[in-house]
C-alpha cells in the first residue's frame, strides 16, 4: 500500500502507530471516565488501523476503522451515555473488580511473550558427516527454501526429500512449502565416483509461509478450522460471542436502572395533604 516508503520513513511510521498505539492503551488502564477510557480506545484502534496499512493490508485497515473505531466504539460511548444517565460520574482508578480483571491479561501476556520465546528459539540441526548438504545452513525467513549440494562430481544424482511428502532432484533446487513449520530435509548421492560421496544427510530448519496482506492467503490462515490448524477462528467466535454478552448486558442493566429510578415530587405539591 506504501510502497514508496524508504527504509527510514517505514520504520519512523510504524512506532509512531505502535507509541500512540501503547500510550492510549495505557490512558485507557488509568482513564477514571468511561467517556475518556472510549476515547483511548479509539486511538488505540486507528492506530492498529495505521500499522495493517503499512503492513500492505489496506482492507484490514479500513475494516478497522469502519468497524471498530466506527461502528462498535460508537454503540460503546452509546451505552456509556445511557449509564451514566447525563450525570457526570467518576470511577476509582483501581478496585478489586478491576484487581481482579487483571489476572486474564496477565496471562495472556505470559503466554504471547512464551509463545514468542519459543516461536524465535532456533530449531536448525544437522545431521551431515559427509558435509553433503551447502544450504540451508540455518532456519528460513521465507517459505521457498533453497536447497544446493557440494558438487559430487560427474554421474552423481542427487535426490532431494523436502520433509513435506514432496521431492525434487538436482544439485541445486528451490522448493516453496505451502505453510509455515519445521521441516526435515534429506538428501540423497548416488552414482559418484567418490564413494565417501554416496551418502545421504538431513537438515531440520524453520521455514515461513507469511501472507503479506493477500486476502486469500489471510484468511486462508485466520479461518483453517483442521484439526491441526492454529484455531485462531475460535479467538474470532470467542470475542464476538463476548462483545454481543457486554452490548446486550449493559442495555438490560441501563433500562433497569431507568426503570427502577424514582421520580422526585414536585416541590409545589408538599404540604397539600
Amino acid at each position: 500500500m506504501f510502497h514508496s516508503l524508504d527504509a527510514i520513513l517505514g520504520p519512523a511510521y510504524f512506532w509512531l502507530f505502535a507509541g500512540i498505539a501503547t500510550l492510549c492503551g495505557i490512558g485507557l488502564l488509568l482513564a477514571r471516565h468511561p467517556i475518556n477510557g472510549a476515547i483511548y480506545l479509539i486511538g488505540v484502534m486507528l492506530s492498529l488501523s495505521g500499522i495493517y496499512a503499512l503492513l500492505n493490508s489496506p482492507f484490514l485497515a479500513v475494516l478497522q476503522v469502519l468497524v471498530y473505531a466506527g461502528a462498535i466504539m460508537m454503540l460503546v460511548v452509546f451505552v456509556i451515555m445511557v449509564l451514566n444517565q447525563a450525570k457526570e460520574h467518576t470511577i476509582p482508578l483501581f478496585d478489586w473488580f478491576s484487581l481482579v480483571g487483571l489476572i486474564l491479561p496477565l496471562v495472556l501476556g505470559a503466554a504471547l511473550i512464551g509463545t514468542a520465546t519459543s516461536a524465535n528459539a532456533p530449531t536448525f540441526r544437522s545431521d551431515d558427516k559427509a558435509g553433503l548438504i551447502i544450504s540451508p545452513a540455518a532456519d528460513q525467513s521465507s517459505s521457498t527454501v533453497v536447497f544446493r549440494a557440494v558438487d559430487a562430481g560427474d554421474g552423481a544424482t542427487y535426490l532431494w526429500e523436502f520433509g513435506d511428502k514432496t521431492t525434487g532432484g538436482g544439485r541445486e533446487i528451490g522448493h516453496a512449502y505451502a505453510q509455515s513449520g519445521t521441516y526435515t530435509a534429506k538428501l540423497t548421492v548416488s552414482g559418484a565416483k567418490d564413494a565417501v560421496m554416496n551418502s545421504s544427510a538431513t537438515a531440520t530448519f524453520r521455514a515461513y509461509a507469511v501472507p503479506r496482506g493477500e486476502i486469500a492467503l489471510l484468511s486462508a490462515t485466520m479461518f483453517d478450522v483442521r484439526a491441526k490448524g492454529p484455531g485462531y477462528y475460535l479467538l474470532f467466535e470467542l470475542v464476538g460471542v463476548v462483545l454481543l454478552a457486554s452490548v446486550v448486558g449493559a442495555v438490560v442493566l441501563a433500562k433497569r436502572s431507568l426503570e427502577s429510578a424514582s421520580p422526585e415530587k414536585p416541590a409545589h405539591q408538599e404540604g397539600h395533604h
